[in-house]
């Protein structure tokens, strides 16, 4: 909600959405902002680890052409972004 409120105020009408696949493999978030999909999936952890990144890769490896474009963003209970190949891991009390 709070990233819904952000775009709200400043006037970028972008599309929320929640993802699933058919063997349950999910987004917890998908932004459409113009021709850009941002991914963000929320995780309970102080730990990154692989898991961060299934429904990302999922969506990814099965979404058309038009809808690669964009951020993919883990958002955890750690304490330092970590920037990595398949998405940039930021901790949660520092989201802009």
């Amino acid at each position: 909600m709070e990233l819904m409120k952000n775009r709200w105020n400043n006037e970028r009408r972008t599309q929320f959405f929640f993802w699933q696949d058919s063997n349950k493999v999910e987004v917890d978030l998908l932004e459409l902002d113009g021709i850009e999909t941002h991914l963000y999936e929320t995780k309970y952890s102080q730990t990154p680890s692989a898991d961060f990144f299934k429904g990302i890769k999922s969506f990814r490896g099965t979404a058309p052409i038009q809808r690669q474009r964009g951020n993919n963003f883990a958002i955890y209970a750690g304490y330092e972004r970590q920037p990595r190949a398949d998405a940039i891991i930021e901790d949660w009390k520092n989201l802009p």
